[in-house]
């Protein structure tokens, strides 16, 4: 190897000279610091410089001049013109150690030096200590051997200071592996370093290598690293405090064992793992993965695809999120973990896709493309969406937000509301313990199903086979709904709905219907143990119900049937026939029929106004219940057929015509018994009346 060496003297003239020379060349540098560099190398040993250009540099000050200093301290300059890299090993042990590896301002400098200084205690062999220098492949190998054990009475520290040129074109590689040993780093650039050290720190004021490795224990490693491939931190029992910030890098790695991990890093994929230690950082990337044993994470984040955080039995408080504009051709994946997703996203060709992924994360933003999915468990998710088809899935949070989609839109959640602006071709919403609002067009088929939970939309279906469904467990189901078909579910809930269909099918459980339905052919309403009170128009209507009272305004054009149990009738109705039907339940009200009706109940009383439509001329009207009295008024026009009887002789019968009783006529006409005719027209209408048990019954024309 081609290298000049000056070992250490004891001359003080040398020194002195030594000095003078040394003064003159850092007057061009940073004096003040120059000069604690050099007071430091003078109280290490005096040097003589065997080259023409002593290297100016900025320097650290070395206070480890303890002891006796070792015969073969040196000072090495080195002049291979292959020289590309450099190696500092130590094999052994040391008392304390202080690496400075530093770069001269010093333009005329053309080759590297570098500063060895040992110092022992009395109780050491110095044949204990030796080193080797060589040049293998390019890279210069310095390498201290010292005992394997340092006793605690014993003393052996060492002080290296590395000087490079001001240009070095060359550099590739710089590898550091000491212990107990502080390493400081500035304004270096190589392709590749690796520092390795223990129970003392790592300092860099600037390192730029393409591959960068950083290994610590007991320690702590800061300071300022710009890696352009690969950046790797191993620390244990370390605090790690690094900015290293370059876009184009391909990788950050930081492990770290009961250490804390602080600092800024910015790449295109960031890792950080750690166990028994907290995690507080500030990451930009395509991708952030944080994992946590047993500790806490902190900090910001701000993620163009993937941010996953992860914890055992620590909490997590971040600002994170994946943010930023992204248009792609293709596929689009974003991924987090405890995050918010808050983007602008397009995919451009047919087969593009784009899928969003949160865990315990706000999804965010505004997505174009064929397909888009999004899944988030225990995470907010309220987008504007435009594709061809949309599937979001949550698992304990709510959905919102804005879908625009030409075929299928799928949103289900559970433990979570839904409230969104929806327009597609089919609708289907699902949730648990969530209420169901917002506002939905659709092509087809609309399906809004919850449990114990409320819905209340406004739905509107437009095309030839559009459906609405609804179906809602332990929950109330209001709004509006526009529709070809509409289908209502519940059980244990409550029905209240505005409905507009061609055909409407209302069933529930255990609850009350109500609402306004406006149905061009058949509405049904269902329920048991609950009322029904609505208002209906439609060409034919049913109404059935147990234990619940009918109540409303009932308007069908053909049939209108109104059936329930232990529970009274009292409707204002018109129909062409009407049958009404009830055990253990009153009847009253309003009907204005075309052909018939029809009302039988049972130890309750019947109270009706009857008018007819004049559809016909021969209107049918019944009534008939026991152990109470019937009551019908029909209008003075009738014409046609009277039956009137009690079967208990003890209870009244009257048939009167308070306009003109004389137009009627009685064929039978007792006490319990009233049958005749009423006007000029043969056979005409006809009444029939019955009180089985012991009711009046009282026919009146008004």
């Amino acid at each position: 190897m081609n290298s000049s060496t000056t070992y250490g003297s004891t001359s003080v003239e040398a020194a002195e000279g030594h000095s003078q020379r040394l003064l003159r060349t850092y007057y061009f540098a940073t004096i003040p610091i120059a000069l604690f560099l050099l007071a430091c190398w003078m109280t290490v040993f005096p040097i003589k410089w065997t080259d023409s250009h002593e290297p100016s540099f900025e320097g650290y000050e070395c206070t480890l001049a303890q002891g006796t200093l070792w015969a073969e301290s040196q000072n090495i300059t080195l002049r291979e013109s292959n020289y590309t890299g450099m190696d500092i090993d130590l094999v052994g042990s040391i008392s304390s150690g202080h690496i400075s590896i530093l770069r001269t301002i010093n333009p005329s400098v053309t080759f590297p030096t570098i500063q060895v200084a040992v110092y022992y205690s009395g109780n050491i062999y110095p044949s204990d200590i030796r080193n080797t220098i060589n040049n293998d492949t390019g890279t210069y190998h310095h390498t201290l051997f010292t005992p394997t054990y340092i006793q605690p009475s014993q003393r052996l520290t060492v002080c290296w200071t590395v000087v490079l040129p001001y240009a070095w074109a060359r550099a590739k590689m710089l590898k550091i592996n000491v212990q107990n040993s502080r390493v400081d780093i500035v304004r270096l650039s190589f392709q590749e370093a690796w520092i390795n050290t223990t129970n003392a720190e790592i300092e860099i004021l600037g390192l730029t290598a393409a591959s960068v490795r950083l290994e610590a224990k007991n320690s702590q490693i800061q300071g300022n690293v710009i890696a352009n491939h690969e950046l790797t931190v191993q620390a244990y029992n370390s605090l790690v405090n690094l900015v290293s910030r370059n876009p184009t890098a391909e990788k950050i790695v930081v492990r770290a064992t009961n250490g804390t991990v602080l600092g800024k890093y910015l790449a295109k994929n960031v890792m950080v793992e750690t166990v028994r230690g907290q995690v507080s950082i500030q990451a930009e990337a395509e991708e952030v993965t944080v994992n946590n044993t047993d500790g806490p994470i902190g900090g910001s984040y701000r993620v163009a695809k993937a941010l996953t955080l992860k914890t055992t039995n620590g909490l997590v408080d971040v600002d994170a999120g994946i943010f930023g504009s992204y248009s792609v051709a293709k596929t689009l994946k974003l991924e987090t973990t405890n995050a918010l997703v808050n983007v602008a996203a397009e995919a451009e060709e047919t087969t593009e896709k784009i899928v969003v992924r949160a865990m315990n994360g706000t999804i965010l933003g505004r997505y174009r493309a064929k397909n888009i999915m999004v899944e988030t468990v225990r995470g907010h998710v309220n987008i504007k969406a435009e594709a061809e088809g949309v599937t979001v899935n949550n698992t304990d949070g709510p959905i919102g937000g804005s879908y625009r989609v030409v075929k299928a839109l799928a949103l289900k959640t559970t433990n979570g509301l839904v409230d969104v602006d929806a327009k597609a071709e089919d609708v289907d919403v699902r949730t648990t313990n969530g209420g169901i609002f917002g506002s939905y067009n659709v092509a087809k088929t609309l399906k809004l199903e919850t449990t114990n939970a409320l819905v209340n939309v406004a739905a509107e279906a437009e095309e030839a086979t559009e459906k609405i469904v609804v179906r809602a467990m332990n929950g109330t189901i209001l709004g509006k709904y526009l529709a070809k078909n509409i289908m209502v579910e519940t059980v244990r809930g409550h029905v209240s709905i505005q409905a507009e269909a061609e055909g409407v099918t209302v069933n529930n459980t255990d609850g009350p219907i109500g609402g306004s339905y406006r149905v061009v052919k058949a509405l049904t309403l269902k329920t048991t143990n609950g009322l029904v009170d609505a208002d209906a128009k439609a060409e034919n209507v049913e109404v059935r119900t147990t234990n619940g009272a009918i109540s409303g305004s009932y308007h069908a054009a053909e049939t209108l049937k109104l059936v329930t149990t232990d529970a009274l009738v009292r409707v204002a109705a018109e129909a062409g026939e009407v049958q009404v039907q009830t055990t253990q339940g009153a009847i009253y009200g309003d009907y204005a029929i075309g052909y018939s009706l029809a009302m039988e109940t049972s130890d309750e009383e019947i109270q009706a106004n009857v008018t007819f439509l004049n559809r016909t001329r021969y209107p049918v009207v019944s009534a008939s219940t026991t152990y109470e009295k019937v009551y019908l008024s029909l209008p003075a026009n009738f014409s046609g057929h009277f039956d009137v009887r009690s079967l208990d002789c003890t209870s009244y019968v009257n048939v009167r015509d308070e306009c003109n009783q004389g137009d009627i006529v009685f064929e039978i006409n007792n006490e319990c018994n009233k049958i005749g005719t009423k006007g000029t027209y043969y056979p005409g209408g006809q009444v029939v009346m019955r009180s089985m048990g012991g009711g009046g019954v009282d026919l009146v024309f008004v």
